[in-house]
């Protein structure tokens, strides 16, 4: 045999011997797993971002509006719904009271039957004392 045969030979052994090996099986290396402490760490981040989020939706959806009696202006009342404009009309004395005539308007296309509206009554909103705020 000369070395060329040799080498030939020895190449082909190389291929069968590689074609043999792929059909064996390796073991996949399992994926690494965080530990305990980065897991709840990684709960309380989400349970805040959630909390923070609440309080957004909460905020965009108040369904609260102030109006005053003494002067003109409107509130929006931002609600599941959509959005209201609510504005006073008229203040007249009435009885040992005041009877109050409010606007409501609608900026929406839909129709609303049956629509509840609660009113209170009390001193104007004050941010720097939420406190003693009489809703």
């Amino acid at each position: 045999m000369n070395v060329m045969e040799k080498t030939s030979m020895a190449l082909v052994g190389c291929l069968f011997l590689a074609a043999c090996n792929q059909g064996a099986q390796t073991s996949p290396t399992p994926p690494s797993t965080p530990s305990a402490p980065d897991l709840s760490a990684d709960v309380r981040k989400l349970q805040m971002d959630l909390l923070k989020l609440q309080f957004r939706v909460d905020a965009l959806e108040s369904g609260d509006a102030s109006v005053s009696a003494e002067e003109q202006g409107y509130g929006v009342a931002k609600t599941s719904f959509g959005a209201f404009t609510i504005s006073t009309r008229s203040v007249t004395p009435y009885l040992d009271g005041f009877k109050i005539k409010l606007r409501i308007g609608n900026l929406t296309t839909a129709n609303f039957n049956g629509a509840k509206l609660t009113v209170t009554w009390g001193p104007p909103y004050d941010e720097k004392n939420p406190s003693e705020c009489c809703r």
